[in-house]
């Protein structure tokens, strides 16, 4: 009986530790910070983007674009490399109606890391790592990295002369096929920083409510028994 108890609380807390899908990182912006969950793609990084010059917008296979925001997210893709992650970032929606602008210089831990995809071809210099965006009301723009190193990811993106932006969001896989965006704070940032790889265990993803009763429910099942020995 007493096997069973504790083996009834080990699941529990294996439970409570699932891990989610894809590594877990973090971003700072506007004094928040959040865990973010890779998306993960049998393809190559650029076709996770998927560009398309018809429309002017990357176009992904979840809905990643938010109007007058800048929104990054995680990939894992045939293409990131080993020891490495791809790191997106798209600025605005399409056909939103609205235009924007900014300068972007990114620095960190970048040994090895590359341009995968863009909008526009020399929009983003890879060796200096630096872009200057420009996008009309009827499109988007943006850029994504391959072979960024993970261990450790440390990146920051500092923003200068943002204009048409007004928020910073990152993405994560929601577990049902789409994605869950959390906003950063208010406002656009002049910086964000992206860090991690924490356990995969701290993704936001995992069920944390569902895991409480059947854990507490073991323990208490566990004490209980003691106390039974104890008295016999």
């Amino acid at each position: 009986m007493k096997s069973l108890i504790a083996r009834a609380a080990i699941t529990a807390a294996t439970a409570f530790a699932t891990p989610a899908a894809g590594a877990v990182y973090t971003a700072s912006a506007n004094g928040e910070t959040a865990f973010v969950t890779a998306f993960q793609f049998d393809g190559s990084s650029a076709e996770f983007y998927g560009h398309t010059y018809v429309s002017g917008s990357a176009n992904t296979p979840v809905d990643l674009a938010r109007s007058d925001a800048a929104v990054f997210f995680f990939l894992e893709s045939a293409t990131s490399g080993s020891g490495a992650v791809s790191v997106g970032l798209l600025l605005d929606a399409p056909r939103d109606g609205t235009p924007g602008r900014t300068e972007l210089r990114v620095s960190g831990h970048l040994e090895g890391a590359s341009v995968a995809a863009s909008d526009d071809d020399g929009e983003f210099d890879g060796a200096a790592m630096r872009g200057s965006f420009t996008w009309w009301a009827c499109c988007s723009d943006g850029v994504l990295l391959d072979g960024v190193p993970d261990a450790p990811l440390a990146l920051s993106f500092a923003f200068e002369g943002s204009a048409g932006l007004s928020a910073v969001y990152v993405a994560s896989p929601d577990g049902q096929g789409g994605a869950r965006l959390t906003q950063l704070g208010k406002g656009m940032a002049d910086i964000v920083t992206l860090g991690g790889g924490l356990s995969a265990a701290l993704s936001q993803d995992v069920p944390v409510p569902a895991a409480f009763p059947l854990l507490a429910g073991g323990l208490a099942a566990l004490g209980a028994a003691r106390l039974r020995g104890r008295r016999g």
